[in-house]
């Protein structure tokens, strides 16, 4: 190896010392390295894909560019090339065997190594994404390289990959293969057929000659010492519209010696549903006349069940063959040679046919291949023309010119054989006169037009000599080039080698006709769609011309919501009825009608079909009140001594915000009024022996409205009448308390799912066992707590949010201060979830407790229907005036002392887990609080499984943390909670699991 490398190293510095001698001189292809990234994205873009984001990511100047005029080399004229030194790498010709040049980079790809292990020098790497229209990619490119063939089967084995990743594809996928096989593209594996005579054992592959072409020295097609055939190698299953990423990857392998080069025309993509394509050319004369003109014909034919899309032909003409016309209306560009067929349906054909002139060489030979079509053609390799000239896709025709006699033009006989004729044909008549000719050689004669003036507005049959204009002619609107219905063309008469000319003028003439109205107004062009508001009756006023100044009728001629619509004498089309929006009539309720209007001049008719969309206005409504049943005037009655007075409620029908407000009334001045809520409440509460009201008779009257954002508004005229009660005492509180188990430590707040969950009573519960503890079949039983109060919560404190939701129901117990177990009054409120006790009705944080002799001493009790209770340490000094008590604070000292309740940091929690209301607390044993829980869950009789893990909803007692249910077992069950309770309490100095909790409070 090593004298092998040396032997390398002496010829590449012999030929770095001669190219400073000599002058290389470029010829085609050629190459331009300062190409930008689009210029050669846009040639890489091919039919089916896009090509996007590309980057040269390894590489130096001249590695990398756009060739030109490389069809006879690299089998297309345009394309992009990659190389491993520089544009001496690969521009003719070949001055050297052994022609390198060193660009000093190093980088093994990690996917260019699994084809060769060595290639590693000189490398040049260009990245770009694609979105492939098919599941298949396609490539056409060529590869060559200088270390042919002295290093074929050797280490120093050059490569080239083209790597594409992305959605459907398992891993990174090497696209560059010779086709039909797997053989990666490569020295080792694509070569002449025989080892180099510096071949060193490396495994190699003899058997792709086919696509070998073998350049040796003095070559003026490139540098290179050998190259392949244009190849194309496709990689299927791609996702259509999916982004893909491509790498294309070039480098020496071994040592940077002897450069690589390789050549993409472009990269395209089609799906895998097959189609069988064939190519074939045919002529009319295969030995023409020299000089003369012969018809070539181009037919792509599809012999399968599917049709395909975006086909191209490309087409190779000779020196010396002369373009001359053709039919394809410049589908096909002789420039280029690429015939651009597109659509070819299954099991159908295209011909292209064009007439080209020959000279008088002794054969042409004209070549023809299917580059592309959007699908799969098996049998098929676009662009390996000269590798597989004998694939169904590529065709050849040869042509053998003779020498022939002089031969006599043609001559035009039509109209005397006159050079030039005038013609008069009627308007709205396309045929026009026959040509005829006479040939003295007895040659078939064909007719074309001339490109001089008005041909392009006529056809004639290349055959009969048929003259006809492909539109009939309007005399009223003229298209010949001054509009003076004076056309002029000339008609050209061929015998395939000299040709005879007639000038004509045809001159079209006036035909007296009643021509159909036009629709003019917006509703004249089809499909019309027209916008209007709702509650409008015009829809659009159709105006129609009549060119010959006739009356027009309009009428609704049809239309699915035909039946809605009105059209006047005049145009004028508007709906039956103001069509609402909210409240659409058309045939789809879909707020479009579908209406067809016509007009009418007498003789002819012309119809529109039109779509009347009809958009939404905005409506204001006034608020409606729905508070007393919504009536306009309800009476009402309350006890004295009561601010309250009741609760107007409203809703909008838009959905705005209302303001509540008093308006009116003989007693307006003795209300006020929550201007969110609706609360109305009496300014001093009422006194029945001492009324107030305007004729002193205690029904007083008061006028609230209900206002939105609009401005309007709703109104309920409310006549409360004050009833007589006894003039029981009381007091207020304002009282705060917190539930273990609801309250959580991070928000500061407790859980309000039990209102949530829509199980909150709106009665309160503490009347019967069955609503206490969620007991069925318990309404005639005695509820423990012995309280039967109708405190009802509103609706306005059940919305609440925040911290003012609700969380459950308590009672709040005033006791004896000498005999604490005495209870003297009782109120039930709502716990909200920051901790207050408010009013249930009125959501005011001031609770009232009756029958409570103000002014004196009392305890304070606080219960919940599965916490133990808490109270006040002392007896306190009640009066009217509202006393707080806040029991979420450890600072607030409580009967029993700090045991007496959960006590953490700044926070201060009732003890839960007593599901029995025995005052205590139990795990096991007699009175079980566990027992309790379990048996609820077991019998319940949706728990049909009698499952100890059967989550149990609704509201129980045996709900510790009132998440709205029971639970045994299982994240986020109750039992736990106790059992942390009794374990962690501090009383439970051995942490005994029998312990048992005592509440302090005297219950």
């Amino acid at each position: 190896m090593k004298k092998l490398w040396g032997n390398r190293l002496k010829s590449l510095s012999i030929l770095l010392i001669t190219l400073c001698n000599i002058t290389v001189v470029q010829a085609a292809p050629a190459y331009n390295p300062n190409a930008s990234p689009s210029d050669m994205a846009a040639i890489l873009d091919g039919p089916g894909l896009s090509v996007s984001n590309l980057s040269i990511t390894r590489g130096v100047t001249q590695q990398y560019g756009v060739f030109t005029q490389g069809g006879s080399v690299w089998g297309t004229d345009t394309g992009v090339f990659l190389n491993t030194g520089n544009l001496g790498s690969i521009q003719a010709p070949n001055s050297g065997s052994a022609y390198s040049h060193n660009t000093k980079g190093q980088y093994l790809d990690p996917d260019l190594s699994r084809i060769s292990a060595k290639a590693k020098y000189d490398p040049v790497l260009m990245e770009f994404d694609i979105n492939p229209q098919g599941d298949r990619v396609n490539f056409v490119f060529a590869f060559g390289s200088d270390e042919y063939p002295e290093y074929v089967c050797s280490s120093f084995n050059d490569a080239f990959g083209l790597f594409v990743s992305g959605p459907g594809l398992n891993g990174v996928r090497n696209a560059a293969f010779v086709p039909g096989t797997g053989d990666a593209i490569a020295v080792n594996n694509v070569n002449a057929g025989s080892p180099g005579i510096n071949a060193d054992g490396a495994a190699c592959n003899l058997n792709n000659a086919t696509y070998f072409v073998n350049n040796g020295n003095s070559s003026a097609a490139t540098q290179l010492d050998g190259y392949t055939r244009p190849m194309t190698a496709s990689l299927e299953g791609l996702i259509p519209g999916q982004t893909y990423h491509v790498k294309l990857a070039l480098a020496d392998a071994g040592d940077p010696a002897y450069d690589s080069g390789a050549f993409f025309k472009w990269l395209s993509s089609t799906k895998s549903q097959p189609v069988d394509l064939s190519l074939n050319i045919s002529t009319n004369q295969v030995a023409p006349a020299w000089n003369s003109e012969v018809e070539i014909s181009y037919t792509v034919e599809n012999t399968s069940a599917n049709a395909t899309s975006l086909v191209q032909v490309g087409l190779v003409w000779p020196a010396g063959l002369v373009w001359v016309g053709d039919d394809s209306a410049g589908s096909y560009n002789p420039a280029t040679g690429i015939w651009d067929a597109d659509v070819i349906p299954a099991n159908a054909s295209k011909t292209l046919k064009i007439r080209a002139r020959v000279g008088t060489a002794s054969n042409y030979r004209l070549d023809g291949e299917i580059h592309f079509a959007f699908n799969q053609d098996p049998d098929s390799t676009p662009f390996n023309r000269s590798s597989h000239p004998y694939e169904d896709d590529t065709a050849a025709l040869m042509l053998y010119p003779i020498d022939k006699p002089v031969n006599s033009a043609p001559m035009i006989t039509s109209y005397g054989g006159a050079a030039s004729a005038n013609i008069s044909t009627p308007e709205n008549s396309q045929a026009v006169t026959t040509i005829t000719a006479e040939d003295a050689d007895g040659d078939a004669v064909t007719y074309r037009l001339g490109t001089e003036v008005d041909e392009h507005l006529f056809q004639i049959n290349t055959n009969s000599g048929k003259l006809a204009f492909i539109k009939p002619p309007d005399y009223e609107d003229p298209k010949d080039s001054n509009q003076d219905n004076l056309y002029i063309l000339t008609v050209i008469a061929t015998d395939g080698v000299n040709e005879t000319t007639q000038l004509l003028f045809v001159t079209v003439t006036n035909v007296l006709e009643n021509s159909p109205p036009k629709i003019v107004s917006e509703a004249g062009e089809p499909g019309t769609t027209l916008s209007m508001l709702e509650n409008l009756q015009v829809a659009a006023t159709i105006t129609a011309e009549d060119a010959d100044g006739d009356p027009i009728a309009y009428s609704i001629s049809g239309g699915e919501d035909a039946a809605l619509f009105q059209i006047s004498n005049s145009g004028i089309l508007s709906f039956m009825v103001a069509p609402d929006y909210e409240k659409p009539l058309d045939e789809n309720k879909d707020n479009i009608y579908v209406v067809i209007v016509t007009a009418n001049d007498g003789f002819y008719s012309v119809s529109q079909t039109m779509n009347i969309r009809v958009s939404d206005v905005f409506e204001n409504l006034a608020p409606e009140i729905n508070s007393y049943s919504g009536v306009a005037a309800v009476n009402v009655s309350t006890p004295e001594n009561k601010k309250e007075a009741g609760v107007v409620t409203a809703i909008d029908p838009n959905a705005e915000s209302l303001i509540y407000s008093i308006s009116g009334g003989a007693d307006a001045a003795l209300f006020s009024i929550n201007s969110a809520t609706g609360v109305l409440d009496f300014v001093t509460a009422p006194d029945y022996e001492n009324p107030k009201d305007s004729n002193r008779d205690n029904s007083y009257v008061v006028v609230v409205s209900a206002t939105d954002v609009g401005g309007l508004s709703a109104s309920q005229t409310l006549t409360i009448q004050v009833t007589d009660v006894d003039d029981l005492p009381f007091v207020n509180l304002n009282l705060r308390v917190f539930l273990q188990g609801a309250y959580s430590a991070s928000s500061k707040v407790m859980r309000g799912d039990l209102h949530r969950l829509g199980i909150l009573p709106v009665l309160q519960p503490y009347g019967e066992l069955k609503t206490a503890f969620g007991y069925a079949s318990s309404s005639d039983m005695v509820s423990p707590f012995d309280y039967k109060g109708k405190e009802t919560a509103s609706a306005a404190v059940l919305a609440a949010e925040g911290g003012n939701a609700p969380v459950d129901w308590v009672l709040v117990e005033v006791r004896d201060a000498s005999d604490p177990s005495k209870r003297i009054g009782v109120a039930a409120g709502l716990l909200q979830r920051d901790g207050d006790i408010v009013d249930a009705k009125t959501g005011t944080n001031v609770l009232s407790v009756w029958n409570v002799i103000e002014d004196a001493p009392y305890y304070v009790m606080v219960r919940h229907r599965n916490h133990l209770a808490i109270m006040t340490t002392a007896p306190l000094t009640l009066s009217r005036s509202p006393t707080m008590v806040d029991f979420t604070l450890p600072s607030t000292p409580v009967y029993g002392g700090s045991r007496a309740r959960l006590e953490s940091g700044d926070t201060a929690l009732m003890w839960t887990g007593d599901a029995n209301n025995s005052n205590t607390v139990i795990a096991n044993g007699p009175g079980s609080d566990s027992n309790v829980l379990l048996g609820a869950v077991l019998v319940a009789p949706e728990n049909t499984k009698v499952n100890a893990a059967f989550r149990l909803p609704g509201y129980y007692s045996t709900d510790f943390n009132l998440d709205g249910a029971t639970l045994y077992t299982g994240p986020s069950n109750d039992i736990n909670l106790m059992l942390g309770n009794i374990l962690m309490h501090p009383g439970n100095t051995s942490f005994s699991g029998n312990y048992i909790i005592r509440g302090n409070a005297p219950i």
